[in-house]
């Protein structure tokens, strides 16, 4: 049993200025609204340590291995609490171009385990909003104050 979260947006900016702010751990939190700080290398098999509020007003600390990193196009980290078995979320960001022009910017993740029957009211209500703010925080970032 899994649940998924995804969503996209068409941001008005060419790919390589979005990815370099989704690359940018280290100035996360002047923009980023649900993942508030990453620290640690932005590479293929790295683990790094994030701190993110979900649901609004919870803030947690993790540690997820970075699975996937192609510059310019993707980012894929897992991350599980206390065993993968237990609860575990594979979160992505990817970025194209998108056929309007501009970058299409596609965040989600998937969870999975034996606790996600009790996690999963939490997703429905909380996490499509969530994971969109934090695409708009992103246009807003790419875009400029006019976005």
């Amino acid at each position: 049993m899994t649940y998924q979260i995804n969503t996209e947006l068409a941001i008005g900016a060419p790919v390589a200025q979005v990815w370099d702010i989704i690359a940018d751990f280290p100035r996360y939190p002047e923009w980023n609204p649900f993942i508030l700080e990453v620290v640690g290398e932005v590479r293929q098999g790295a683990s790094v340590r994030y701190r993110f509020e979900f649901p609004k007003g919870l803030r947690i600390w993790a540690t997820a291995k970075i699975l996937r990193f192609e510059p310019g196009h993707e980012l894929l980290w897992a991350a599980h609490f206390l065993t993968p078995a237990l609860f575990n979320g594979v979160h992505h960001f990817r970025v194209g171009a998108a056929p309007e022009g501009g970058a299409l910017f596609q965040h989600g993740e998937v969870f999975s385990g034996l606790a996600l029957p009790l996690i999963t009211p939490i997703l429905r209500r909380d996490g499509p909003a969530i994971y969109a703010g934090l695409n708009q925080a992103l246009a807003r970032r790419v875009e400029g104050p006019a976005a």
